[in-house]
């Protein structure tokens, strides 16, 4: 049995780990600390939800015990400056508190593209924290890189025009460009990678999904 926290909980992908989670038969106790609490359908007596200011999270998470995997769904798709600052900060400085508390598996939901040399600033900022959670070296490090997301928000962050042509290019040949990725395929992708059993003694490891959906096909 194992014990998960995760992030951005509320969000597409973060939803999509916490639903996943609270139906595993191998998860114990999953600790979701969010900025709002759960909605009702995430609630489950497996779920300790933590609802707190993200600037608040950090001493909470270096307090976790016995937690083996740790999930960051945590972040925005919205090209601001307050993005770097938001997405950055909160993401390294909750990877740096999960390993103080002795997490084994960090999973970063990160992006297609992401590389901190891009000419692009979200692809650039993404490709940052990639690097800074890679070099605290967790003994698993689970790199996600889905396309453009796919799947019902609480609160769209595009319009609803967007969010059609996206699903309508799924299974074309435009979405080897745009890998149109539903939040359930990221989450899956991402715990089929971090629910397997670590080496003892093994350097650290580091898995960079390319293509969680082809990858999620794997997760029973």
């Amino acid at each position: 049995m194992v014990n998960v926290a995760v992030i951005g909980g509320t969000g597409l992908c973060g939803s999509a780990f916490v639903k996943l989670l609270s139906s595993a038969p191998s998860v114990e106790k999953v600790t979701a600390f969010t900025r709002s609490p759960l909605p009702e359908n995430l609630q489950s007596p497996k779920i300790e939800n933590i609802v707190k200011d993200s600037k608040e999270w950090t001493s909470s998470i270096e307090s976790l015990e016995n937690t083996d995997i740790f999930v960051s769904g945590f972040g925005t798709t919205r090209h601001v400056d307050p993005t770097y600052e938001i997405d950055t900060g909160v993401n390294i400085e909750s990877a740096k508190a999960a390993r103080k508390a002795g997490v084994n598996t960090f999973v970063l939901v990160s992006s297609f593209g992401a590389s901190a040399g891009s000419r692009f600033p979200y692809m650039k900022m993404k490709g940052q924290i990639e690097d800074e959670i890679i070099g605290l070296k967790f003994p698993r490090t689970v790199i996600l890189r889905p396309g453009l997301l796919l799947g019902d928000r609480e609160k769209p962050k595009s319009g609803k025009f967007l969010l059609t042509l996206r699903k309508s290019l799924r299974g074309t040949f435009l979405d080897r460009f745009v890998r149109g990725t539903y939040g359930d395929e990221v989450a899956k992708a991402g715990l089929y990678e971090a629910f397997k059993p670590l080496t003892p003694g093994a350097e650290p490891e580091v898995i960079i999904v390319e293509t969680p959906v082809a990858t999620a096909q794997k997760y029973e």
